[in-house]
C-alpha cells in the first residue's frame, strides 16, 4: 500500500498489483520455505526436497515445489525440441476457448481444471510423443495424438505427478474426475473446431 497505493488487492492466496500504463498487472504470492524430509531415514538436517507453503486467508495451506517444476520444465521442453511448451500453450488455449464456449457442458468442463493441472498432464507424456511423427501438418496431427492417448490412457491419471515429479496428479477423486471429464470434452470440442 505504501508503494503502490489503491493499485493493491488483498487475496486469499496472493496479493495483486493493478497495472497501470508504465506497468503490468501482477499477482505476488507471500510464501514461506518448506522443507520435506519425508525420504530422510538418517535424521540429516540438510537431507530435505525444498519447497514452499503458501499459508491463505481461507482453507488449507498449500505446499508447491516450484523450482523443481520449472527445472523439470525446462529437461521436458529440451528433450522434446521445444515441443512440450508449445502444446502446453496450445491445450492451455483450448481450455480458454472451451471457457468462452456458448456450450455449458464445455464451460463448466474447462472451468474445473486449472492451466497447472494441465501443464502438469501433458509433462506426464512420454517424449517420443512429442517428437516429429513425419506430417507437413505436425502441430495439428500431434496434437490430436496427444489428445487420442490421454483419453486412452484415464485410468493412469492417478498414477501421474505433477510437473514437479513429487507430487501426485490427482489428489482426490474429484481432480480425477474433472480432468476425465474435460480430456474426453477436449476431444469431441477439437474436433467442433
Amino acid at each position: 500500500v505504501n508503494k503502490f497505493g489503491s493499485d493493491v488487492e488483498w487475496k486469499n492466496k496472493s496479493i495483486k498489483v493493478n497495472g497501470n500504463t508504465y506497468r503490468k498487472d501482477a499477482d505476488t504470492v507471500p510464501c514461506r520455505r518448506y522443507r520435506d524430509y519425508r525420504l530422510d531415514y538418517n535424521k540429516n538436517p540438510n537431507n530435505y526436497v525444498g519447497g514452499i507453503i503458501i499459508i491463505p486467508d481461507h482453507g488449507n495451506s498449500i505446499i508447491n515445489y516450484p523450482e523443481q517444476h520449472i527445472e523439470n520444465g525446462r529437461i521436458k521442453n529440451s528433450n522434446t525440441n521445444g515441443y512440450y511448451k508449445k502444446f502446453v500453450r496450445i491445450m492451455k488455449n483450448m481450455r480458454y476457448s472451451m471457457e468462452d464456449s456458448y456450450y455449458s457442458t464445455y464451460k463448466v468442463a474447462a472451468s474445473n481444471v486449472s492451466s497447472f493441472l494441465l501443464e502438469s498432464l501433458l509433462w506426464n507424456i512420454e517424449d517420443q510423443w512429442y517428437i516429429d511423427n513425419g506430417s507437413k501438418y505436425r502441430k495439428v496431427y500431434t496434437f490430436n495424438l496427444i489428445v487420442q492417448l490421454l483419453r486412452a490412457n484415464k485410468g493412469n491419471f492417478k498414477s501421474y505427478k505433477e510437473a514437479n515429479g513429487i507430487k501426485p496428479l490427482c489428489e482426490d477423486e474429484n481432480t480425477y474426475n474433472n480432468l476425465c471429464i474435460f480430456i474426453d470434452l477436449l476431444s469431441s470440442y477439437y474436433e467442433f473446431e
